[in-house]
């Protein structure tokens, strides 16, 4: 009798751990579900002005924003804002106060899965940053100038906010195919303007 109680109740123990490992598995397999189907927005630009530098010192550029959403649900709640930098160790804190102003906590624009939204935006720096970062080489100054943005949004089954964090740096890229800083006072056309590389640390989706 005794060595049967003791037998069930290793079976017992058996079974709980055996349950135990189904529900992990199976908590396993509804967030790799829930990977898949969510939607996954990224965010791409496009020069569609030159670069300039107005009377004033600061620099200005026209550019298409393109939300691409390569997930499998719809995206909803969109929100994005960016900024021009001329000091790129700023861009993870820009980032950062961008991403707690614009929470998807109101109705904004929608992306289908598959589907892309584009967007006209206007980045300007001031003068004032300008000076502070240029460096300067004889005669002549350049600066560094990065495009920082955040894009939130929500999706039905998800309660948590989700955000694609993106940063390209602007330039013209040389004989060498390497990208330089931006001359200080020196247009550069659409054409001429590379924004196709990404600030290190400045890339981040969850």
């Amino acid at each position: 009798m005794h060595g049967q109680r003791k037998l069930m109740d290793v079976q017992a123990g058996l079974m709980r751990g055996q349950l135990g490992e189904m529900k992990t598995s199976g908590a396993l397999m509804l967030r790799q579900l829930a990977i898949y189907e969510r939607p996954w927005v990224t965010a791409s630009i496009t020069p569609r002005g030159p670069l300039c530098f107005d009377e004033s010192g600061g620099a200005y550029v026209m550019l298409l924003l393109t939300l691409k959403n390569f997930g499998h649900s719809v995206a909803t709640h969109v929100r994005f804002d960016y900024g021009l930098l001329a000091n790129s160790h700023t861009v993870i804190a820009k980032q950062q106060e961008i991403a707690e102003r614009i929470k998807p906590d109101t109705p904004g624009e929608v992306v289908f899965p598959h589907d892309r939204n584009r967007e006209p935006i206007y980045c300007r720096v001031s003068k004032e940053e300008i000076e502070r970062y240029a460096i300067n080489d004889g005669d002549a100054q350049y600066v560094t100038l990065s495009i920082v943005g955040v894009v939130a949004y929500r999706f039905a089954t998800s309660s948590d906010p989700h955000f694609t964090k993106f940063a390209y740096r602007v330039g013209r890229i040389d004989s060498k195919n390497v990208l330089r800083p931006v001359k200080v006072g020196a247009e550069l056309q659409p054409e001429e303007i590379h924004t196709s590389l990404r600030e290190p640390g400045g890339s981040h989706a969850d």
